[in-house]
């Protein structure tokens, strides 16, 4: 195995990605980067699932999220499944570069998780292109939603998620109600 190779250079989003993000106002969107890290959401993602801004740098990451944070386990109602596949996805990053920063990520999550260390050890493989999402949310309640990745052709690593539901759905009203809400700063996540 090949030693790991030093970070080069910081993630960052480009300030039209960032627009684009701000102008989805119902559409829940993110840029996951380089690990699955979350380099940028919208005010609706953030309201879907976390506040992800508020969270210190160093754990804006998805698969970290997806398996140390209590709400995320009683956020998606087949959390199990998500979760393997975050674990997958992160190990089909780590294939393409080893650095430093994925190592500690890999090594806190197997000392952390449990269900990390079985799911990563199975070896498995996961590209995230497109899927649902069946959620409990606190505040919404019942919903599901469709994803669609857009992967960024100028930024190594980016991709763009968006989420939608069907209209004319009871998944699509709430949304579309906590869409109503993100824009005026979306309401405690508490029950």
């Amino acid at each position: 195995m090949l030693p790991p190779r030093a970070r080069t250079t910081a993630q960052r989003v480009r300030p039209a990605m960032h627009q684009l993000l701000e102008s989805l106002t119902s559409q829940p969107a993110l840029v996951l980067g380089h690990r699955t890290d979350i380099l940028a959401t919208n005010p609706l993602a953030r309201a879907l699932f976390a506040d992800f801004d508020a969270l210190p740098a160093r754990h804006r990451n998805y698969a970290r999220w997806m398996l140390l944070d209590e709400e995320a386990r009683t956020l998606f109602v087949d959390w199990e499944q998500q979760a393997r596949n975050a674990v997958e996805a992160l190990r089909l990053d780590s294939a393409a570069a080893a650095d430093a920063d994925t190592q500690r990520l890999i090594g806190e999550l197997s000392l952390a998780s449990a269900d990390f260390q079985r799911w990563w050890s199975d070896h498995r493989v996961h590209l995230r292109t497109h899927g649902t999402k069946r959620l409990r949310h606190p505040v919404v309640g019942a919903l599901e939603v469709q994803f669609e990745t857009l992967a960024l052709p100028g930024d190594d690593h980016q991709v763009l998620y968006v989420y939608t539901a069907e209209p004319r759905t009871a998944s699509h009203d709430a949304l579309t109600l906590l869409s109503s809400w993100s824009g005026r700063g979306a309401p405690s996540r508490e029950r």
